[in-house]
């Protein structure tokens, strides 16, 4: 745990030089599918997002296999779903649930549905929650359940060792925790309520981080870090915790600027057309201690 940093160190100032040359692209972490109408909040990588070398695959198939991914919530809302980027022949289904908590879930899920291949590439698949109404405040934990139907089907994501550092909550099969290294990858999107930040623009030219929902007139701080996460901080005063959906790589603070009477704010700088992978961005409310979703170059 660290305390919440009112200025950046210099060491990681010289490194965010670079990075904040980059970090205002960061809006096209991946292309938001036309099933999603809210916000991107937490980002495991998926195989195509990580450096070569480090993805993995993970088996969505055997119907004995049972993963459980731990999430905690980056911003206030109703989750909307998750989505997968997975690969095996058309027809082949999988089942997804979402618990309340941290794992191991075995009881009842708050939502259970049935994802089905549509062709036989790697494709992006979302589970579609909305019907379910969960509503989750910032740092509320969940599961999310993947279970094999013997289809066909397999699921991808990142490994690092000897820690995974794409994305720090754990990933559990069977009743385990399945080690450090390995994470599915899973995108999770939200709707309504909350901080949120989103990214006009695109990298090439011109891109502005729009922040809406702060406290009126209020000083936000916009954190920085070159991964996902889970990292926490403490925020002085009044000392709260705060559990960020940023990696402790690079974390940084870039800027506290005010926000305007709405409650909106926007940084905006020229970013260069290679600025993607580098860095993730996240918002918060120093009033509230409210948390935005993370956006990822």
């Amino acid at each position: 745990m660290s305390t919440f940093p009112l200025f950046a160190p210099p060491l990681l100032v010289e490194r965010m030089k670079y990075a904040s040359a980059l970090l205002l692209a960061a809006s096209f972490f991946t292309p938001q599918s036309l099933a999603q109408t809210g916000t991107l909040d937490q980002v495991s990588p998926y195989a195509s997002e990580v450096p070569g070398g480090q993805s993995a695959s993970f088996n969505f198939d055997t119907s004995w296999l049972t993963w459980q991914a731990s999430v905690f919530a980056g911003m206030d809302g109703i989750l909307e779903g998750v989505e997968f980027e997975v690969t095996g022949l058309t027809g082949a289904t999988v089942n997804v649930a979402i618990f309340l908590g941290s794992p191991w879930q075995a009881g009842t899920p708050i939502w259970s549905g049935v994802l089905t291949k549509t062709n036989d590439l790697t494709e992006l698949l979302f589970a579609d929650t909305t019907a379910a109404n969960i509503a989750l405040s910032t740092g509320d934990a969940y599961t999310i359940l993947i279970n094999g139907t013997d289809q066909g089907m397999w699921g991808t994501g990142s490994f690092e060792s000897p820690v995974n550092s794409f994305y720090g909550p754990e990933l559990w099969l069977s009743a385990a925790v399945f080690g450090p290294e390995w994470r599915i990858g899973l995108h999770t999107w939200m709707v309504g309520g909350g901080l949120k930040l989103s990214t006009p623009g695109a990298p090439g030219g011109f891109m502005a981080l729009f922040v809406s929902g702060a406290t009126p007139a209020g000083p936000v701080a916009y954190l920085f870090a070159f991964r996902t996460g889970s990292y926490s901080m403490t925020h002085p005063p009044p000392g709260n915790v705060l559990t960020t959906g940023l990696s402790s790589v690079g974390i940084t603070v870039q800027a506290t600027p005010t926000a305007d009477v709405a409650g909106n704010y926007s940084l905006g700088a020229n970013v260069p057309s290679g600025a993607g992978g580098l860095v993730c961005v996240q918002v918060v409310d120093l009033l509230s201690d409210g948390l935005s979703n993370v956006v990822c170059l």
